[in-house]
């Protein structure tokens, strides 16, 4: 599966850039998605670990 996210992906990339996007701005613009995307993530975990923390022990 992860293959085929990564050829998706890259396929992607190099229709864009043909398409005459600039490669720089296509990175920055994939690097902030995927902070956004893996930074909900990371907060969901986070806030999950930090309510179980608040949990009474029995």
């Amino acid at each position: 599966m992860s293959g085929n996210f990564r050829e998706a992906l890259e396929s992607l990339v190099n229709q864009r850039i043909a398409e005459g996007a600039d490669p720089q701005e296509l990175f920055d613009e994939l690097r902030r998605e995927a902070n956004l995307v893996f930074g909900h993530y990371n907060l969901e975990y986070e806030l999950g670990l930090f309510a179980k923390s608040d949990q009474p022990k029995s």
